[in-house]
């Protein structure tokens, strides 16, 4: 599906504009537009997105969204990828859309770095237990910052954007604040921001914290077990990722790249087995009715429950049904 999505952009998006396309190690796609001395026109570059939603919609049965970001030097490419980072983790009501994202400019451009980046290069490397490298980098930024920004202001700035860092983490794998803390008292601000060996000391406890409770959880992180749970409750309906991610409170995109990442399995494909592996068991310990069989399924079109089921056991419900009578008779 990525690979089709990337092609449909590339047929549809670069047929109009000059570009390429590439995919981050996140896993988003992203469309570079190369625009010389003379800037797309915004609303064609919308335009087009449209379309393109609109067409991945049609052929490929899938919502996505397009974030778009402002014109800028190649060399400045960075700042303006991390804030359409930003907005979709921030987007969680807004699906089929085009999102025009205006770049946010700061005068002090390496704290406005550090807050982009806590919530998303740093909470890859936690997320993976990159301890040593985030610290590194960590201090590295400090020693970029000039002596008359480096104020308890910048600290207590950093001290906020470091916990939002680590809550992300924490809610991208299900788990809350209290797991972290589990009944200890950790440092305020005020404590923490007393002098940059005080904030160094602290985030070295807090990264070393967060990754000992990540690497000591269970294979699967509680959101996708709920997410199961609710799925096996809920087979008799039509479910849309939309509606499993508003169930967890997570975007989309994310949800579908963290449930195939625990579980090897394409959050569609889980469901549609998870469906007919619930055929399986009526069509063998019920006496339903094929269609009343699809039916509570959410199937109302039979000809098509016959396809997934076929697609799914090899065999169609008629024949499945009639080879566990013949061998119950044996």
């Amino acid at each position: 599906m990525e690979f089709a999505i990337r092609k449909a952009a590339e047929e549809i998006i670069l047929a109009e504009f000059t570009g390429n396309i590439i995919q981050d190690h996140r896993g988003n796609s992203i469309v570079l537009l190369y625009c010389g001395e003379r800037a797309a026109e915004e609303e064609r570059v919308r335009q087009v997105c449209t379309e393109y939603i609109e067409a991945c919609r049609r052929y490929f049965y899938c919502k996505i969204s397009c974030y778009v970001g402002e014109t800028v030097p190649i060399t400045d490419v960075m700042n303006p990828y991390l804030v359409l980072l930003d907005a979709e983790y921030r987007n969680v009501s807004r699906t089929g859309e085009v999102i025009m994202c205006r770049n946010v400019r700061s005068s002090a451009p390496s704290l406005t770095s550090i807050v982009l980046d806590s919530l998303h290069e740093w909470s890859d490397w936690i997320e993976h237990g990159n301890q040593e490298e985030l610290l590194a980098e960590l201090d590295s930024r400090l020693r970029s910052i000039s002596a008359d920004q480096l104020t308890v202001e910048t600290l207590t700035a950093l001290y906020h954007a470091f916990l939002q860092c680590i809550y992300y983490v924490l809610h991208r794998k299900g788990l809350t604040a209290s797991h972290l803390y589990q009944g200890r008292d950790w440092p305020d601000a005020a404590a923490v921001t007393k002098s940059v060996e005080h904030f160094r000391r602290w985030a070295a406890n807090a990264v070393s914290s967060v990754i000992s409770l990540l690497f000591t959880q269970n294979s699967l992180s509680p959101i996708v077990q709920k997410l199961k749970n609710y799925i096996s409750e809920h087979l008799d309906q039509e479910l849309s990722r939309e509606e499993l991610a508003a169930y967890v409170f997570l975007n989309p995109a994310y949800l579908s790249r963290l449930f195939r990442k625990e579980t090897g399995m394409v959050l569609t494909n889980y469901i549609l087995h998870e469906k007919m592996s619930k055929a399986a068991d009526l069509l063998a310990s019920t006496d339903q009715s094929i269609s009343e069989i699809a039916d509570g399924l959410g199937y109302c079109n039979f000809s098509y429950f016959a396809r997934l089921f076929r697609k799914v056991h090899g065999v169609t419900p008629h024949d499945y049904r009639k080879s566990l009578r013949k061998t119950q008779m044996q």
